[in-house]
């Protein structure tokens, strides 16, 4: 795993995959709670990819889901929280980093950029999260700061 600085969506077509966090909340119209955060730049560079989301979430549970894809990057969910909210959860987090990593195995993503998960509006500290992360993830991973 790999510690960046800057703003992670000029990865956009550069990267395999792009991770955004979110939580398991689906609202009365089928879309996902996206108001804050990168999960709301997502839905800015991305309008409907909330729809998508909230059908996935419906379906399988709060689990990392591609949402959409640009350029050839997949734009992928990373659920830090069950609840927008509450605190992200480090064991959620733990689950979603090993789905991920399965995922880039299956699909040989050679490059997955995504910010601190649960670092922001989660309220988590990164040198915590970081012990989460390492276990799941090698050079292949990078954690961006804006």
């Amino acid at each position: 795993m790999r510690e960046q600085r800057g703003n992670l969506w000029t990865e956009i077509g550069l990267a395999d995959a792009l991770c955004i966090t979110t939580n398991g909340i689906v609202k009365r119209d089928g879309s996902l709670v996206m108001g804050g955060g990168i999960a709301l730049e997502a839905v800015k560079r991305y309008p409907g990819i909330q729809y998508t989301l909230g059908l996935i979430v419906k379906k399988y549970g709060n689990i990392p889901a591609i949402g959409t894809t640009d350029r050839g990057t997949s734009i992928l969910s990373f659920p830090t929280k069950n609840d927008y909210k509450d605190l992200s959860d480090c064991f959620l987090i733990s689950k979603s980093a090993q789905s991920i990593a399965d995922m880039a195995n299956r699909f040989n993503w050679k490059r997955v950029v995504m910010p601190r998960p649960g670092c922001g509006l989660g309220g988590l500290e990164w040198n915590d999260i970081k012990k989460i992360l390492n276990p799941h993830f090698d050079d292949r991973f990078e954690i961006w700061t804006f």
